[in-house]
């Protein structure tokens, strides 16, 4: 081979292997769409994980509610949605 025709080879092999990874990189389902697609799931995992704890919490409050503890009942109606009974009178502190 004479080496004018050995650069050009060169070249070729050069530019054909940079389309190749630019293809890889940025092609609809390449490397920057499956990074962006391992944190969306990551994000959602933490969400789950968070939700289920949440879950978790409700159903031990559920739980504690439907025993008929009758002071629990109460308590629970008077804090969370502000009942009282028809002869008691609400006075609320608001803290600066």
């Amino acid at each position: 081979m004479k080496l004018p025709q050995l650069k050009v080879s060169i070249l070729v092999l050069l530019v054909l292997f940079l389309l190749a990874l630019s293809f890889l990189i940025f092609n609809p389902v390449g490397y920057l769409k499956m990074s962006q697609v391992k944190r969306d799931l990551a994000t959602l995992n933490n969400q789950i994980d968070s939700l289920r704890r949440e879950n978790d919490i409700l159903r031990a409050m559920k739980d504690s509610l439907t025993q008929n503890n009758p002071a629990k009942l109460e308590r629970t109606a008077r804090e969370k949605f502000d009942m009282h009974k028809s002869n008691e009178t609400v006075i609320k502190i608001e803290e600066k």
